[in-house]
Formats: structure tokens, C-alpha cells, sequence
């Protein structure tokens, strides 16, 4: 016969054993969730990455299709930008006003006329004086002239005449004068800011090279799903043809698997019933032996 002391003892042993697998699942859960942080951080750094390399090639894209619209360097716009940007001007409007610029330097060169002919007079500036100098350089001079105007109005008149319509937008620039921009350039470089033209080419092309090779993977996947188009017709005509032709049979087993299903359901469920009845008495059982004083153990 099992004395009370000996089914105690039993019971001890499986709780400490229930104790220890406890402890060792508790172990397995504290290596998952370590393991999962660690992935979790090697997926966050490769986002990053990825995410950093997507905005330099795009940037380096952007600031060469603007470079070669304007006729400068990408260093130039991107010193000009920052300037402009530093006062509160729009990024797209400095590029349209430098583009502008140039645009009519451009037209004064080639045809002696254009809207800025009488506008750098006013400036006091000669087209031979400036054509030659880069875009940061050209802006210096023309807010040294900018400043030199009487009032507003004429800034405006002048900026619009010169620039386009968004001239304007580089009037608190220009109102700096030249010692004005060269702090805000000097300061672009002092920080390091920006990508070298080097860099922008590069970026550039690594775009370019990425949109070819994904254009030619585009070109696979229909290439491949038009191969397979037939095969999956030849299925799908199949597999109705074979629905067609088994129609009756179809619903006939199906009824009849339904049927099964639930005269099998019904067979188990006494044996599922008995088996909870089961549980719940082991349950009673550990209980009732755990309430047992220790010294009716002797």
C-alpha cells in the first residue's frame, strides 16, 4: 500500500521536476526573445542602410538632372542652395532663378539682347565681367549690385528682369551682398556638407545602372509568366472540364464526407467528456493531497 509520506514524496518530485521544466522553458524564452531583438536590430541596421543608400542616389540623381540643366557644377548648386535655403528661400524657386540666369547670360552672349540687357546695366554689370565666373561667383557679384539699388522696388524689378519670376525668391540673398554669401558658402563648406561632383556622378549612374538591371528583371518576370500562361490554361481548362464531368459525383461525397464528419463527432464525444471528467479528478486529487498536514505523513 502507498502511504500519504510516499505519494507526498512522489508529488514533490514531479513538482520539482515541473519546477526545473519551467525554469528551462523560462530559459528558452529569454534565448528567443534575444535571438529576436538581435535579428530585429541586424534588419533595423539593413533598413537603414538601405534607406541611406536609396536617398543618395536619388539626391545624386536629382542634383545632376539640375546641374546639367543649369550648365554648372553640382558642387555650385548645392553651395547655392544651401545659401538660399539659409534665408528662407525655396529650394525648387533658387534652382528656376539660377536657371533663369543663365538661360539669359546665355541669350546676351549668343544674340547681344534678351530681358537682362538693360537690368545689368542698371546693375552696372558688363556681360564680359560675369560669363566667365561660376554660378557662386556670379550671384556674389550680383548682390554687391543688388545692394547698390536704391530701394526694393528696383531689387524686385531687377530680380524679375534677370531671374524669372522666381527671382524674388533670392532677394533676402542678395540683400547680404557678397561678404553675406561667401559667409553662408564658406560655412556650407566649413561643415562638410553636401556631395562632391564625383560623388553626385557616381550616385548618379549607380541609379541609372539599378533602373537597367530592374527594367531587365521586369523583362524576365513577363518573359517567364508568358511562357507559363499556356500550361496554366491547359490546367485551369482541366480542371474544369473535370468539375464538368463530376458534378454529381462531387456533391455526392461531399454530402456524404459531411455526413461522417459528424457521426464521427458525435461517437467522440463521450469519450471527450470522459476524459475531462478524468482531468478534473487528478486536479482534485493533487489538491486534496496537498492540503494533508506534513506530520500525517509518518
Amino acid at each position: 500500500m502507498v502511504t500519504v509520506r510516499e505519494l507526498r514524496t512522489d508529488l514533490n518530485v514531479k513538482g520539482n521536476a515541473q519546477k526545473r521544466f519551467k525554469l528551462f522553458n523560462l530559459n528558452l524564452v529569454d534565448l528567443k526573445v534575444g535571438l529576436d531583438a538581435a535579428v530585429a536590430g541586424v534588419k533595423a541596421v539593413a533598413s537603414g542602410i538601405r534607406s541611406l543608400t536609396t536617398d543618395v542616389i536619388a539626391q545624386g540623381a536629382e542634383l545632376s538632372a539640375w546641374s546639367q540643366k543649369i550648365g554648372i557644377s553640382a558642387r555650385d548648386l548645392q553651395e547655392l542652395q544651401f545659401a538660399g535655403k539659409a534665408v528662407g528661400a525655396d529650394i525648387d524657386k533658387s534652382r528656376e532663378a539660377i536657371k533663369t540666369f543663365r538661360e539669359n547670360l546665355g541669350e546676351m552672349q549668343r544674340l547681344g539682347t534678351g530681358p537682362a540687357v538693360d537690368s545689368l546695366a542698371t546693375l552696372g554689370i558688363a556681360l564680359e565681367d560675369i560669363i566667365d565666373l561660376s554660378a557662386t561667383e556670379q550671384v556674389s557679384v550680383l548682390s554687391d549690385a543688388f545692394v547698390a539699388l536704391e530701394n526694393d522696388a528696383q531689387r524686385l524689378s531687377v530680380a524679375t528682369e534677370v531671374m524669372g519670376d522666381d527671382g524674388a525668391a533670392l532677394l533676402p540673398l542678395f540683400k547680404r551682398g557678397a561678404k553675406g554669401v561667401k559667409i553662408l558658402t564658406d560655412e556650407f563648406k566649413r561643415l562638410g556638407l553636401g556631395l562632391s561632383d564625383a560623388q553626385v556622378a557616381l550616385a548618379a549612374d549607380l541609379g541609372q545602372s539599378i533602373r537597367v538591371v530592374e527594367a531587365q528583371v521586369e523583362s524576365i518576370r513577363l518573359q517567364i509568366s508568358a511562357e507559363l500562361i499556356p500550361v496554366i490554361k491547359e490546367v485551369v481548362d482541366a480542371a474544369g472540364e473535370w468539375i464538368n464531368t463530376n458534378k454529381r459525383l462531387i456533391k455526392t461525397k461531399l454530402q456524404d464526407f459531411i455526413k461522417k464528419l459528424i457521426t464521427e463527432g458525435r461517437a467522440l464525444l463521450p469519450t471527450l467528456r470522459q476524459m475531462l471528467e478524468q482531468f478534473s479528478g487528478l486536479l482534485f486529487c493533487e489538491f486534496e493531497f496537498d492540503m494533508v498536514p506534513a506530520e500525517f505523513g509518518a
